[in-house]
């Protein structure tokens, strides 16, 4: 395997030595598991299901023959929505209201990624969106058709257009537009709209991003043990039809 695959699905020990990758492989269903000793735990009860919602956390396409892969360890939240060719790899959440879209290309998270609330990352049919290990990715922003070196830490609110690329430990600045084709080389610091070089990232400062992202873990773990492992309404909405005991609503007038 070359160095720059190993730097894109590794950890930061891979990102500094090369010499993991600690990522799962793709490919397969969606996985959840639980020890027998923690399933009680990890199983909240079950409250009343509104039998309208449609809401699927993790949607197949094609017949089930496009489907995400997402590890045991890794988190989606009950409110994001993960559809088609999209992987999680170990220990990468994806907290509310996020958006990943896999159906016109692959969408690949790495190891210990977190995906802050409300973004929205999607592949188009010409570029798939890579992202490596250690990756943060703050509230509000949208990710199209772009590759994310390791150890990345992604502003708030920002724009990262088809083509655009992210080198290891590199930075980008709140609400900052990083425009189709540009690329931040390794340890810089770009910001504005479009994107600009701001200045060098120096000493100790490109491991901050692992400390940054630990501290979501706690978090993270109680989530978990809080929340089913998927949204399962449309299962009970479907129970309900083969039961004769909800029908859906007849179509509007203008259909």
């Amino acid at each position: 395997m070359s160095a720059g695959m190993m730097l894109r699905r590794g950890g930061v020990a891979a990102a500094s030595a090369l010499a993991s990758r600690g990522c799962g492989a793709r490919g397969g269903g969606v996985r959840w598991s639980a020890s027998s000793s923690s399933a009680n735990m990890m199983t909240p009860k079950v409250g009343r299901v509104d039998p309208k919602s449609n809401h699927r956390t993790v949607m197949a396409l094609d017949q089930e023959n496009i489907s995400s892969y997402i590890q045991p360890d890794a988190y989606v939240s009950p409110t994001a929505v993960v559809i088609g060719n999209v992987t999680m790899n170990n220990h990468a959440a994806a907290f509310p209201n996020v958006v990943l879209r896999g159906d016109l290309g692959s969408v690949w998270m790495g190891a210990h990624n977190v995906i802050e609330e409300g973004t929205v990352v999607v592949a188009t049919p010409e570029f798939d969106v890579e992202c490596g290990a250690w990756v943060h990715i703050g509230k509000g922003s949208i990710l199209t058709g772009c590759t994310i070196g390791p150890a990345c830490v992604i502003g708030a609110g920002c724009v990262i257009e088809e083509g655009a690329k992210m080198g290891l430990f590199t930075r980008l600045e709140p609400k900052s537009v990083l425009r189709s084709g540009d690329e931040i080389p390794e340890k810089e610091v770009w910001g504005g709209n479009p994107a600009r070089f701001v200045r060098t990232i120096t000493g100790d400062e490109s491991y901050d991003t692992q400390m940054l992202i630990e501290r979501f873990y706690d978090n993270t773990y109680q989530y978990m043990r809080e929340f089913l492992p998927y949204g399962a309404q449309y299962l009970e909405k479907e129970r309900l039809i083969k039961a004769n005991k909800w029908s859906p609503p007849p179509p509007s007038p203008s259909q």
